[in-house]
């Protein structure tokens, strides 16, 4: 009878343990949570040119490019998997498809789409709907940032970027992301959807580099830049992004 006793109450302390490993594995982690630094809302538009439905949306970007400031921080990746549909986008990159594609599966969509946009890595919507950016901004622009983000770079003479940065409330399980960005291009486009028309793009993505490993309150990272980006139209921002929830956690543009 004694041995029966000890035996529920080892199962009752063993339920126990489970419970709450299970209650401490969904609960948000705090550093998610409880922000410190002034709100910085990274908003990241993927987009093509030979997207018929995508220049409201890259107009609507542009809108917020103009006025970019260290609060509001705009730009656009170009996906290529529209470029075998009469168009091949002169930005388009693989690199940027495929951060589109982790996004779509955290999001547990059926497919990716553009225009689509994803506001401080956890909140997506379609790229020209106003209404729901405009509001999602203004909620987003209550909440502090858990990491603050510094940095300055030099561009060297084999048109490299030499990119030193500097965090404050970072955890190594976190990367540092660089886009380096074109501030504003036309293009005429000769066939696909958009053929015969001239698109602007603003704020668009022309190189895309990422930290690996363990996350340190400083380092340094190489960036490759386009040899036909001029410095005079280059914008070099910074952010910081959870590699789990992908919840982008601070950012800002540097000089």
């Amino acid at each position: 009878m004694k041995y029966k006793k000890v035996l529920a109450v080892f199962n009752l302390l063993l339920f126990g343990v489970v419970v709450l490993i299970a209650a401490l594995k969904a609960a948000p982690r705090p550093d998610l949570l409880h922000g410190t630094f002034s709100p910085v809302v990274i908003m990241e538009l993927f987009t093509s040119q030979g997207c018929s439905s995508c220049p409201p949306a890259d107009d609507l970007l542009g809108k917020y490019a103009l006025k970019m400031d260290k609060q509001i921080i705009p730009f656009a990746y170009h996906v290529d998997y529209w470029d075998h549909l009469g168009w091949k986008d002169p930005f388009s990159s693989s690199v940027f498809s495929n951060i589109q594609k982790n996004y779509g599966k955290h999001f547990k969509l059926e497919s990716i789409y553009t225009p689509q946009l994803v506001i401080n890595g956890k909140i997506e919507m379609v790229g020209s709907d106003a209404s729901s950016i405009s509001k999602t901004l203004n909620q987003e622009l209550k909440i502090p940032s858990t990491v603050e983000v510094r940095g300055n770079f030099n561009l060297s003479t084999d048109h490299k970027l030499n990119v030193h940065y500097s965090l404050d409330g970072q955890s190594p399980d976190q990367q540092v992301n660089v886009a380096v960005i074109e501030k504003d291009v036309r293009t005429k486009v000769q066939a696909g959807e958009n053929g015969g028309h001239t698109l602007e793009n603003f704020n668009v993505v022309r190189s895309f580099t990422t930290t690996h490993g363990q996350l340190n309150k400083e380092g340094d990272l190489s960036v490759e830049v386009p040899k036909d980006l001029e410095a005079a139209n280059m914008k070099i921002v910074l952010f910081v992004q959870d590699k789990s929830s992908l919840r982008i956690l601070g950012g800002a543009v540097i000089n």
